[in-house]
Parts: structure tokens; C-alpha cells; sequence
């Protein structure tokens, strides 16, 4: 390559690494937004398609490295519960995720897809967008939640492969709904939506979001 051609292709690097800055800047307001409308507290975070970069003895350069696992926030899941505590002793225990897909052609190419930028379709060819998941489950005696949170360990199989919408067994019940942009564009849409969702949950029998609701009101 030309110099001239180096030094456009950098700038546009630069670019592209402040426009996704100030993305993720909207992302964590929009999330820590929707943890207050819902009740819920930080619990730990996680990649979904990608490792994570790890720790600064992890070689991220390594060759078997993906490029990928350079880019976390790509697809990236929050996961929250009531009290901010993973290993909850609450006979009914709930777990909400809020995961955001940058770019869901990895949804639709399936785990284990490293591809090269040069090669992926048009990014016009696929969507950016919020994906809630509240998981519900009667905790019987003897499970050892402090080890092995039986939400998404034991009782749901395939969780990431779930649906939209409502699913659920004996024991457990998921509800699973897809937020765009678009209906999260400022803080009275994205409060709306949240209303709206959290009477969704009332009504499919998941507890202590009607209280919620009231209490913001």
C-alpha cells in the first residue's frame, strides 16, 4: 500500500474506534438505565461468540487467537439479579440478562465463526441491537447454587439457542424479547419500553416486577 492509502486507512481506524467509543458510552446508559427500571443489580459479565481479551500475562497476539477476541463488546452479556448476588438462597430466584449484538451475523453463522472482515456480508445485511432474558426458578432443596447456578447450568438446556419470547417447565420459565435502537432512542422510550415489559412479566407469572413498577411510578 501507498502512503497515502496507509494514512486513510489509519484515520479511518481512528474514526471507527471513536464511533464505538461513543456507542458504548449510549449502550452503558441505556443498560444502567434499564437495571434501575427492573430492579436489579450488577452481577458479572461475560462474551458470548468471543474470549475475553484476559489478564495482561494472557497473550492476545498468540496465533489460535482470534482476532475477534480483540473486540469483547462485539457480542457481550450483562447479567443481573436482584441483590447483585449470583449465588442466591431465595426459594424463587430470578437472573436478568441484557446482552448486546453488535452485529448478529454471528448469530446467524453459529459459534465458532472467526471470519475476515473482508469477507463477512455488507453490514447493511445484518442488525445491531438489545436482547432482555429473564430467567425464573423454584430452587429445591440441595441445590448448590454457589457453585453451579442451576438457571443456566442444569435445568435449561441450550439457553443461548432459546427463542423469543416465553418459555418454561415445571421449575423454571425464561421470557426472552428483543429491544432495537430505535425503541430505546431517549429516556422516555426507553422507560416506556420497560414499562411495558415488565406488565409482559407480570402477567407470564414472574414475581416482584409489578412492585417494581409501582415504585418508580
Amino acid at each position: 500500500m501507498e502512503k497515502i492509502a496507509i494514512d486513510k486507512a489509519l484515520a479511518e481506524v481512528r474514526q471507527a474506534q471513536r464511533v464505538l467509543v461513543a456507542f458504548y458510552q449510549r449502550v452503558k446508559d441505556i443498560i444502567l438505565l434499564m437495571r434501575t427500571e427492573l430492579g436489579v443489580e450488577h452481577c458479572y459479565w461475560g462474551t458470548m461468540q468471543f474470549s475475553m481479551p484476559g489478564t495482561s500475562a494472557n497473550d492476545l497476539v498468540h496465533p489460535q487467537r482470534w482476532s475477534w477476541d480483540a473486540l469483547p463488546m462485539a457480542d457481550v452479556v450483562f447479567s443481573h439479579t436482584k441483590d447483585g448476588n449470583w449465588s442466591s438462597k431465595q426459594t424463587v430466584a430470578q437472573m436478568v440478562e441484557i446482552r448486546l449484538i453488535t452485529d448478529d451475523v454471528f448469530i446467524v453463522n453459529g459459534k465458532g465463526y472467526d471470519p475476515s472482515p473482508m469477507s463477512m456480508p455488507e453490514v447493511t445485511q445484518s442488525d445491531t441491537y438489545l436482547e432482555i432474558t429473564v430467567y425464573q426458578v423454584q430452587r429445591t432443596e440441595g441445590d448448590d447454587w454457589g457453585n453451579d447456578w442451576s438457571v443456566t447450568k442444569n435445568r435449561i438446556k441450550s439457553v443461548p439457542n432459546l427463542t423469543l419470547g416465553l418459555h418454561r417447565n415445571d421449575d423454571w420459565q425464561v421470557y426472552r424479547q428483543r429491544f432495537d435502537f430505535s425503541q430505546l432512542r431517549d429516556k422516555a422510550c426507553l422507560v416506556e419500553q420497560m414499562i411495558t415489559f415488565k406488565q409482559l412479566l407480570t402477567v407470564h407469572g414472574f414475581e416482584g416486577f409489578s412492585k417494581v413498577a409501582n415504585e418508580i411510578s
